[in-house]
Protein backbone atom coordinates (compact mmCIF):
# COMPACT_ATOMS: atom_id res chain seq x y z
CA UNK A 1 0.00 0.00 0.00
CA UNK A 2 1.25 3.91 -0.65
CA UNK A 3 2.78 4.90 2.33
CA UNK A 4 0.28 7.97 2.37
CA UNK A 5 -2.83 5.71 2.08
CA UNK A 6 -1.23 3.76 4.80
CA UNK A 7 -0.81 6.62 7.16
CA UNK A 8 -4.67 7.62 6.28
CA UNK A 9 -5.33 4.34 7.34
CA UNK A 10 -3.89 4.37 10.76
CA UNK A 11 -4.87 7.84 11.50
CA UNK A 12 -8.81 6.90 11.32
CA UNK A 13 -8.22 3.82 13.08
CA UNK A 14 -6.75 5.30 15.84
CA UNK A 15 -9.31 7.58 16.18
CA UNK A 16 -11.66 6.26 19.42
CA UNK A 17 -15.39 6.41 18.52
CA UNK A 18 -17.13 4.19 20.63
CA UNK A 19 -21.43 4.24 19.95
CA UNK A 20 -22.90 7.58 21.58
CA UNK A 21 -19.99 8.91 21.27
CA UNK A 22 -18.86 9.53 17.58
CA UNK A 23 -17.58 13.18 17.75
CA UNK A 24 -14.22 12.55 17.20
CA UNK A 25 -14.75 11.04 14.10
CA UNK A 26 -16.95 12.69 12.71
CA UNK A 27 -15.14 15.75 12.81
CA UNK A 28 -12.73 14.35 10.97
CA UNK A 29 -14.91 13.03 7.94
CA UNK A 30 -16.13 16.52 7.80
CA UNK A 31 -12.45 18.44 7.76
CA UNK A 32 -12.30 16.04 5.36
CA UNK A 33 -14.99 17.26 2.74
CA UNK A 34 -14.02 20.86 3.63
CA UNK A 35 -10.39 20.45 2.68
CA UNK A 36 -12.11 19.15 -0.82
CA UNK A 37 -14.61 21.98 -1.03
CA UNK A 38 -16.92 19.20 -0.75
CA UNK A 39 -20.95 20.19 0.50
CA UNK A 40 -21.68 18.20 3.81
CA UNK A 41 -24.09 18.35 6.73
CA UNK A 42 -24.87 16.42 9.79
CA UNK A 43 -28.11 15.54 10.81
CA UNK A 44 -30.06 16.13 14.05
CA UNK A 45 -28.71 12.92 15.59
CA UNK A 46 -25.43 13.30 14.56
CA UNK A 47 -25.34 11.21 11.31
CA UNK A 48 -23.11 13.28 8.12
CA UNK A 49 -23.83 13.00 4.49
CA UNK A 50 -21.30 14.32 1.40
CA UNK A 51 -22.13 14.84 -2.58
CA UNK A 52 -19.76 15.46 -4.26
CA UNK A 53 -20.62 16.61 -8.02
CA UNK A 54 -23.63 16.76 -10.04
CA UNK A 55 -25.68 14.40 -11.55
CA UNK A 56 -29.00 13.04 -11.66
CA UNK A 57 -28.40 10.02 -9.82
CA UNK A 58 -25.50 9.57 -7.46
CA UNK A 59 -23.45 6.15 -6.39
CA UNK A 60 -23.38 6.25 -2.86
CA UNK A 61 -20.76 4.73 -0.37
CA UNK A 62 -21.95 4.13 3.29
CA UNK A 63 -20.39 3.30 6.62
CA UNK A 64 -20.90 3.87 10.54
CA UNK A 65 -18.70 5.21 12.36
CA UNK A 66 -18.99 3.59 15.92
CA UNK A 67 -17.22 0.72 17.50
CA UNK A 68 -17.62 -1.46 19.88
CA UNK A 69 -14.39 -0.60 21.28
CA UNK A 70 -14.07 1.28 24.58
CA UNK A 71 -10.76 2.71 24.75
CA UNK A 72 -8.47 3.48 27.20
CA UNK A 73 -8.56 7.12 27.96
CA UNK A 74 -4.47 7.11 26.49
CA UNK A 75 -5.91 6.05 23.37
CA UNK A 76 -5.10 3.91 20.43
CA UNK A 77 -1.83 3.44 18.86
CA UNK A 78 -1.97 1.86 15.64
CA UNK A 79 0.58 -0.62 14.25
CA UNK A 80 1.75 -2.39 11.88
CA UNK A 81 2.98 -5.80 12.65
CA UNK A 82 3.05 -9.16 10.93
CA UNK A 83 0.40 -11.58 11.33
CA UNK A 84 1.35 -15.09 13.81
CA UNK A 85 -1.34 -17.67 13.73
CA UNK A 86 -2.33 -19.36 16.63
CA UNK A 87 -3.62 -22.68 17.46
CA UNK A 88 -7.45 -20.92 18.16
CA UNK A 89 -7.65 -19.44 14.27
CA UNK A 90 -9.89 -20.76 11.84
CA UNK A 91 -8.36 -19.13 9.14
CA UNK A 92 -4.67 -18.77 7.72
CA UNK A 93 -5.14 -15.89 5.11
CA UNK A 94 -3.60 -13.56 7.54
CA UNK A 95 -0.25 -15.38 8.51
CA UNK A 96 2.59 -13.98 7.59
CA UNK A 97 0.76 -11.12 6.08
CA UNK A 98 1.13 -7.48 7.42
CA UNK A 99 -1.29 -6.16 9.43
CA UNK A 100 -2.83 -3.31 11.73
CA UNK A 101 -3.26 -4.02 15.04
CA UNK A 102 -4.81 -1.50 17.78
CA UNK A 103 -2.53 -1.02 21.26
CA UNK A 104 -3.02 1.32 24.28
CA UNK A 105 -0.66 4.04 23.54
CA UNK A 106 2.15 4.46 25.36
CA UNK A 107 2.42 0.60 26.35
CA UNK A 108 4.19 -2.07 25.09
CA UNK A 109 2.97 -3.75 21.90
CA UNK A 110 1.74 -7.11 23.85
CA UNK A 111 -1.57 -8.99 23.90
CA UNK A 112 -2.65 -7.82 27.29
CA UNK A 113 -2.35 -4.16 25.76
CA UNK A 114 -4.33 -4.73 22.74
CA UNK A 115 -6.97 -2.72 22.12
CA UNK A 116 -8.78 -3.15 19.38
CA UNK A 117 -8.58 -1.22 16.27
CA UNK A 118 -12.07 -0.82 15.27
CA UNK A 119 -11.20 -2.16 11.81
CA UNK A 120 -15.20 -2.68 12.03
CA UNK A 121 -16.19 0.05 10.34
CA UNK A 122 -13.64 2.20 10.89
CA UNK A 123 -12.07 0.78 8.02
CA UNK A 124 -15.44 1.13 5.81
CA UNK A 125 -15.03 5.01 6.56
CA UNK A 126 -11.67 4.84 5.33
CA UNK A 127 -12.63 2.89 2.13
CA UNK A 128 -15.36 5.55 1.70
CA UNK A 129 -13.56 8.28 1.69
CA UNK A 130 -10.66 6.76 -0.79
CA UNK A 131 -13.31 6.27 -2.83
CA UNK A 132 -14.83 9.42 -3.25
CA UNK A 133 -11.18 11.09 -3.21
CA UNK A 134 -11.64 8.64 -6.88
CA UNK A 135 -14.62 9.63 -8.75
CA UNK A 136 -15.69 13.35 -10.06
CA UNK A 137 -19.19 12.34 -8.56
CA UNK A 138 -20.08 10.03 -5.43
CA UNK A 139 -22.46 10.51 -2.21
CA UNK A 140 -21.43 9.54 1.07
CA UNK A 141 -23.04 8.73 4.04
CA UNK A 142 -21.58 7.27 7.67
CA UNK A 143 -24.02 6.99 10.21
CA UNK A 144 -23.62 6.73 13.97
CA UNK A 145 -24.79 3.61 16.42
CA UNK A 146 -24.54 0.74 14.33
CA UNK A 147 -23.52 -1.64 16.57
CA UNK A 148 -26.33 -0.70 19.44
CA UNK A 149 -29.35 -1.40 16.44
CA UNK A 150 -28.36 0.77 13.39
CA UNK A 151 -29.70 3.92 15.17
CA UNK A 152 -28.13 6.35 12.76
CA UNK A 153 -29.64 4.29 9.39
CA UNK A 154 -32.73 3.91 10.82
CA UNK A 155 -33.15 7.76 10.82
CA UNK A 156 -31.28 8.12 7.53
CA UNK A 157 -32.43 11.47 5.82
CA UNK A 158 -34.68 9.95 3.29
CA UNK A 159 -34.11 13.69 0.92
CA UNK A 160 -29.98 12.72 0.32
CA UNK A 161 -31.31 9.01 -0.75
CA UNK A 162 -33.35 10.28 -2.95
CA UNK A 163 -31.35 10.51 -5.80
CA UNK A 164 -28.88 7.57 -4.95
CA UNK A 165 -28.40 4.91 -7.88
CA UNK A 166 -27.04 2.52 -5.87
CA UNK A 167 -25.76 1.48 -2.07
CA UNK A 168 -21.93 0.21 -1.31
CA UNK A 169 -21.04 -0.40 2.34
CA UNK A 170 -17.65 -2.05 3.66
CA UNK A 171 -18.75 -4.02 6.49
CA UNK A 172 -18.47 -7.75 6.18
CA UNK A 173 -15.49 -9.39 7.99
CA UNK A 174 -12.51 -10.64 6.31
CA UNK A 175 -12.27 -10.56 2.27
CA UNK A 176 -14.63 -13.62 0.99
CA UNK A 177 -17.86 -13.05 2.69
CA UNK A 178 -20.38 -10.37 1.56
CA UNK A 179 -24.32 -9.83 2.93
CA UNK A 180 -26.85 -10.59 0.56
CA UNK A 181 -29.08 -11.01 3.30
CA UNK A 182 -29.27 -8.92 6.31
CA UNK A 183 -31.65 -8.36 9.29
CA UNK A 184 -33.66 -10.60 7.15
CA UNK A 185 -34.08 -8.50 3.98
CA UNK A 186 -32.33 -9.17 0.53
CA UNK A 187 -30.13 -6.59 -0.12
CA UNK A 188 -29.46 -6.64 -3.70
CA UNK A 189 -31.20 -8.88 -6.85
CA UNK A 190 -30.27 -11.73 -8.32
CA UNK A 191 -30.35 -10.17 -11.52
CA UNK A 192 -26.80 -7.43 -9.94
CA UNK A 193 -25.22 -10.83 -8.65
CA UNK A 194 -25.89 -14.02 -7.07
CA UNK A 195 -23.90 -17.24 -6.27
CA UNK A 196 -23.54 -20.59 -7.56
CA UNK A 197 -20.56 -20.41 -10.13
CA UNK A 198 -20.55 -21.25 -13.28
CA UNK A 199 -18.15 -20.80 -16.34
CA UNK A 200 -17.79 -17.33 -18.58
CA UNK A 201 -18.15 -19.00 -21.89
CA UNK A 202 -16.33 -16.24 -23.69
CA UNK A 203 -13.05 -16.60 -21.06
CA UNK A 204 -13.79 -20.03 -19.81
CA UNK A 205 -13.29 -18.81 -16.15
CA UNK A 206 -15.56 -19.43 -12.98
CA UNK A 207 -17.41 -16.69 -12.05
CA UNK A 208 -20.53 -15.92 -10.32
CA UNK A 209 -23.80 -14.38 -12.33
CA UNK A 210 -25.18 -11.51 -12.52
CA UNK A 211 -24.61 -7.70 -13.66
CA UNK A 212 -21.25 -7.85 -11.37
CA UNK A 213 -20.96 -11.02 -10.32
CA UNK A 214 -17.71 -11.81 -12.39
CA UNK A 215 -15.92 -8.98 -10.30
CA UNK A 216 -17.07 -9.87 -6.74
CA UNK A 217 -15.62 -13.54 -7.71
CA UNK A 218 -12.82 -11.98 -9.47
CA UNK A 219 -12.11 -9.97 -6.72
CA UNK A 220 -12.37 -13.27 -3.73
CA UNK A 221 -15.26 -13.20 -2.63
CA UNK A 222 -16.95 -16.91 -2.21
CA UNK A 223 -19.39 -16.00 0.21
CA UNK A 224 -22.74 -14.88 0.38
CA UNK A 225 -24.33 -14.58 3.36
CA UNK A 226 -26.82 -14.06 5.64
CA UNK A 227 -25.59 -11.23 8.69
CA UNK A 228 -27.48 -10.30 11.61
CA UNK A 229 -27.49 -6.32 10.49
CA UNK A 230 -25.69 -3.34 9.08
CA UNK A 231 -26.96 -0.07 7.66
CA UNK A 232 -27.80 -1.20 4.56
CA UNK A 233 -30.67 -3.49 5.96
CA UNK A 234 -31.93 -0.34 6.70
CA UNK A 235 -31.86 1.15 3.66
CA UNK A 236 -32.94 -1.71 1.45
CA UNK A 237 -36.03 -1.19 3.50
CA UNK A 238 -36.65 2.84 2.98
CA UNK A 239 -35.66 2.79 -0.77
CA UNK A 240 -35.66 1.16 -3.98
CA UNK A 241 -32.67 1.10 -5.10
CA UNK A 242 -29.60 -1.95 -4.95
CA UNK A 243 -27.31 -1.91 -2.06
CA UNK A 244 -24.76 -4.33 -1.21
CA UNK A 245 -22.01 -5.24 1.65
CA UNK A 246 -18.99 -5.90 0.61
CA UNK A 247 -15.85 -6.82 2.51
CA UNK A 248 -13.50 -4.75 4.75
CA UNK A 249 -10.13 -6.94 5.28
CA UNK A 250 -11.00 -6.70 9.04
CA UNK A 251 -10.37 -9.94 11.45
CA UNK A 252 -10.90 -10.88 14.91
CA UNK A 253 -13.67 -8.44 14.92
CA UNK A 254 -14.93 -7.29 18.40
CA UNK A 255 -12.20 -8.51 20.54
CA UNK A 256 -8.95 -6.91 21.37
CA UNK A 257 -7.20 -8.95 18.62
CA UNK A 258 -9.07 -7.03 16.02
CA UNK A 259 -6.55 -6.42 13.01
CA UNK A 260 -6.91 -5.57 9.87
CA UNK A 261 -5.54 -6.76 6.83
CA UNK A 262 -3.34 -3.94 4.65
CA UNK A 263 -3.52 -6.54 1.33
CA UNK A 264 -7.01 -7.18 2.04
CA UNK A 265 -8.15 -3.06 2.06
CA UNK A 266 -5.97 -3.18 -1.57
CA UNK A 267 -8.28 -5.79 -2.73
CA UNK A 268 -11.38 -4.20 -0.99
CA UNK A 269 -10.85 -0.63 -2.43
CA UNK A 270 -10.32 -2.14 -6.12
CA UNK A 271 -13.26 -4.20 -5.66
CA UNK A 272 -15.72 -1.09 -5.36
CA UNK A 273 -13.79 1.14 -7.89
CA UNK A 274 -14.29 -1.25 -10.67
CA UNK A 275 -18.13 -2.15 -9.91
CA UNK A 276 -18.52 1.79 -9.99
CA UNK A 277 -16.63 2.17 -13.16
CA UNK A 278 -18.99 -0.90 -14.69
CA UNK A 279 -22.18 0.88 -13.28
CA UNK A 280 -21.77 4.64 -12.96
CA UNK A 281 -24.44 7.11 -12.42
CA UNK A 282 -27.10 4.64 -13.83
CA UNK A 283 -29.95 3.81 -10.92
CA UNK A 284 -30.12 0.38 -10.11
CA UNK A 285 -33.71 -0.14 -8.90
CA UNK A 286 -34.40 -2.89 -6.52
CA UNK A 287 -38.21 -3.13 -5.10
CA UNK A 288 -37.72 -5.10 -1.41
CA UNK A 289 -40.04 -7.87 -1.23
CA UNK A 290 -41.65 -8.32 1.89
CA UNK A 291 -39.18 -9.93 4.71
CA UNK A 292 -40.27 -13.53 5.67
CA UNK A 293 -37.21 -14.10 7.47
CA UNK A 294 -37.83 -14.41 11.76
CA UNK A 295 -37.14 -17.93 11.64
CA UNK A 296 -34.76 -20.47 9.88
CA UNK A 297 -38.40 -21.93 8.53
CA UNK A 298 -39.74 -20.64 5.46
CA UNK A 299 -43.44 -20.44 5.00
CA UNK A 300 -44.02 -23.72 3.70
CA UNK A 301 -42.91 -25.17 6.96
CA UNK A 302 -39.26 -26.47 5.34
CA UNK A 303 -36.19 -26.07 6.81
CA UNK A 304 -34.21 -23.41 5.49
CA UNK A 305 -30.87 -24.37 3.87
CA UNK A 306 -28.00 -21.99 3.29
CA UNK A 307 -25.87 -24.15 1.26
CA UNK A 308 -28.40 -25.05 -1.54
CA UNK A 309 -29.78 -21.51 -1.08
CA UNK A 310 -26.45 -19.41 -1.46
CA UNK A 311 -24.63 -22.55 -3.30
CA UNK A 312 -21.62 -21.52 -1.30
CA UNK A 313 -20.54 -25.27 -1.15
CA UNK A 314 -20.21 -25.96 1.88
CA UNK A 315 -23.57 -26.59 3.20
CA UNK A 316 -23.88 -25.09 5.94
CA UNK A 317 -27.25 -27.30 7.38
CA UNK A 318 -27.54 -28.44 10.64
CA UNK A 319 -29.99 -29.46 13.47
CA UNK A 320 -29.81 -29.76 16.84
CA UNK A 321 -32.41 -31.84 18.83
CA UNK A 322 -32.77 -29.69 21.97
CA UNK A 323 -34.09 -31.01 25.65
CA UNK A 324 -37.52 -32.21 25.98
CA UNK A 325 -38.66 -29.21 27.27
CA UNK A 326 -38.29 -26.73 24.65
CA UNK A 327 -41.17 -24.62 23.53
CA UNK A 328 -43.30 -26.24 20.23
CA UNK A 329 -45.11 -24.18 17.58
CA UNK A 330 -46.54 -25.74 14.34
CA UNK A 331 -44.41 -28.56 14.65
CA UNK A 332 -41.44 -26.89 15.29
CA UNK A 333 -39.06 -25.95 18.33
CA UNK A 334 -38.70 -22.65 20.08
CA UNK A 335 -35.48 -21.89 22.06
CA UNK A 336 -36.03 -19.55 24.89
CA UNK A 337 -33.25 -16.39 24.87
CA UNK A 338 -31.39 -17.96 28.03
CA UNK A 339 -31.55 -21.55 26.36
CA UNK A 340 -29.66 -20.00 23.00
CA UNK A 341 -27.04 -17.65 25.21
CA UNK A 342 -26.51 -21.09 27.32
CA UNK A 343 -25.71 -23.26 23.81
CA UNK A 344 -23.79 -20.50 22.26
CA UNK A 345 -21.57 -20.20 25.49
CA UNK A 346 -21.04 -24.19 25.56
CA UNK A 347 -20.38 -23.99 21.71
CA UNK A 348 -17.41 -21.03 22.27
CA UNK A 349 -15.97 -22.23 25.75
CA UNK A 350 -15.78 -26.02 24.64
CA UNK A 351 -14.30 -24.91 20.52
CA UNK A 352 -11.75 -21.86 22.02
CA UNK A 353 -11.51 -23.15 25.43
CA UNK A 354 -13.11 -19.73 27.00
CA UNK A 355 -12.99 -18.49 30.42
CA UNK A 356 -16.33 -16.39 31.74
CA UNK A 357 -15.06 -13.27 31.33
CA UNK A 358 -13.77 -13.38 27.93
CA UNK A 359 -17.00 -15.10 26.75
CA UNK A 360 -18.77 -12.43 28.51
CA UNK A 361 -16.87 -10.41 26.04
CA UNK A 362 -17.51 -12.22 23.03
CA UNK A 363 -21.29 -12.49 23.53
CA UNK A 364 -21.61 -8.64 24.65
CA UNK A 365 -20.03 -8.06 20.68
CA UNK A 366 -22.48 -10.26 18.61
CA UNK A 367 -24.47 -7.71 17.59
CA UNK A 368 -27.94 -8.62 19.22
CA UNK A 369 -27.26 -11.38 16.76
CA UNK A 370 -29.25 -13.63 19.59
CA UNK A 371 -32.61 -11.57 19.69
CA UNK A 372 -32.85 -12.56 15.16
CA UNK A 373 -32.73 -16.16 16.26
CA UNK A 374 -35.18 -16.59 19.06
CA UNK A 375 -36.95 -19.05 17.01
CA UNK A 376 -34.29 -20.91 15.77
CA UNK A 377 -34.54 -24.62 16.36
CA UNK A 378 -30.74 -24.60 15.38
CA UNK A 379 -28.67 -23.36 17.18
CA UNK A 380 -25.98 -25.43 15.50
CA UNK A 381 -27.01 -23.72 12.34
CA UNK A 382 -27.15 -20.53 14.13
CA UNK A 383 -23.47 -21.03 15.23
CA UNK A 384 -22.25 -22.35 11.49
CA UNK A 385 -23.64 -19.35 10.01
CA UNK A 386 -21.81 -17.34 11.92
CA UNK A 387 -18.81 -18.78 12.13
CA UNK A 388 -17.05 -15.99 10.11
CA UNK A 389 -16.88 -13.96 13.05
CA UNK A 390 -13.64 -14.74 14.05
CA UNK A 391 -13.55 -15.04 18.18
CA UNK A 392 -10.27 -16.53 18.46
CA UNK A 393 -7.63 -15.89 21.06
CA UNK A 394 -4.53 -15.30 19.68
Amino acid sequence: MDKNKLERLKEILSIPSVSGREEKVRKYIADWATSRDIPHYTDKIGNIYLTKGESEYYPCMVAHMDTVHKIEHQGIEIVEETYVRSQYDYSSVCDGQQVLRGYVKGKTHTKNNRTGCGGDDKAGIFLALEIMDSFEVMKCAFFISEEIGCIGSREADPDFFKDVAYTIQHDSPENDTISWYCSGYQLFSSEWAKPGVVIDEETGKSKFEGKIGDLLYDHGVRIFARHPFTDVSQLTKKFDFECINLPAAYYQYHTSNECVLIDGIEIAYDLSVAIIERLGNEKQLFEQQESTYNTYSSGNGQSYNYGSNYGSGNGYAYGYSGSSNSNWSGGKKYLSQDEIRTKIKKFYKDKFNMSDDEFSFIFDGLHYYIDDFNGSDSITEVMEEYKDTPFYLN
